[in-house]
């Protein structure tokens, strides 16, 4: 039965960006590429056709296959991680960032998520805040596993494939349209939880056709007698950074900036988690 949109399917998959594997759920990919991480499940991914991993050009190929199909599709930049953007390039205060913050390091925003400074301008740094494969093609090697049709099977596979990154430990039922999942919350991991609970409500509903109802049933402990704090630091909504328009330099280095081959970026491959610093 040929793959419809909303179908919920596993796949094996290899990403690449000119030539580059950036992605891979193959263990044998990843190994031969230095990529492997014992920690990292490759086992085959799970899918809701149309929508969540993955980009929009891999999930238009796959539509109209079979469960079995192999094959290689090169993805257009705009359906694959989008076209640069002017708009996501923003000047921000040198004061924000972390002491040893420079010119190449890659940096968080609360609004604008992860950005590479690109200049410096006076005591303001320029973030590019596009994705580090936007305005590139992407290839994609994939094979069709299998296609899952058991309503309780697909909540279950989906919930642990959202959650796989997470060590939340839960159990979870689906029955008659309704999911629960039940867990423990320790009292120091309540602000993640509730972030996590909250992309578990759209996503869970957004893949499964066949959700109608979701329950949370939560226990909370104070494991090691946390107290709350008084004190919340926020990001100051005046230094959200300027418009560029204002200023005749940074409208110069911008337009220079956005023509010039991606490729020069020596850190644009490197891994965000491990390099990024918090504004």
């Amino acid at each position: 039965m040929a793959i419809e949109v909303g179908d919920i399917i596993t796949i094996s998959y290899v990403e690449r960006c000119d030539g580059i594997v950036t992605a891979t759920n193959i263990e044998q990919v990843a190994k031969d590429n230095d990529m492997y991480d014992e920690d990292t499940d490759f086992t085959p991914l799970i899918i809701s056709v149309g929508r969540g991993s993955l980009t929009q050009g891999l999930h238009d190929e796959l539509v109209g296959k079979e469960v079995g199909a192999k094959g290689t599709v090169l993805v257009p930049a705009e359906k694959a991680y989008g076209e640069r953007n002017r708009d996501k390039i923003q000047s921000v205060e040198k004061k924000l960032f972390e002491k040893g913050t420079t010119v190449g390091s890659y940096v968080r925003h609360p609004r604008h998520g992860t950005g590479l400074i690109v200049n410096k301008i006076g005591q303001k740094y320029v973030v590019d805040f596009n994705g580090i494969y936007a305005g590139r093609d992407i290839e994609y090697e994939y094979e069709i596993h299998e296609s899952i049709t058991d309503p309780a099977e697909q909540f279950t596979k989906t919930l642990n494939h959202l959650l796989g990154g997470t060590d939340t430990e839960y159990d979870a039922t689906f029955e008659d349209g309704k999911g629960t999942i039940m867990l423990q919350v320790p009292l120091g991991t309540v602000d993640s939880w509730n972030k996590t609970k909250g992309v578990l409500i759209w996503e869970l509903f957004g893949r499964l056709s066949s959700l109608e109802k979701l329950q949370f049933c939560e226990d909370f402990e104070n494991f090691f007698n946390f107290k709350p704090s008084s004190v919340m630091e926020s990001f100051d909504d005046d230094d959200d950074g300027v418009d560029f328009d204002s200023d005749t330099d940074s409208d110069a280095f911008l337009d220079s900036y956005l023509n010039s081959d991606s490729d020069s970026d020596s850190d644009s491959d490197s891994d965000l988690d491990s390099d990024s610093k918090s504004i």
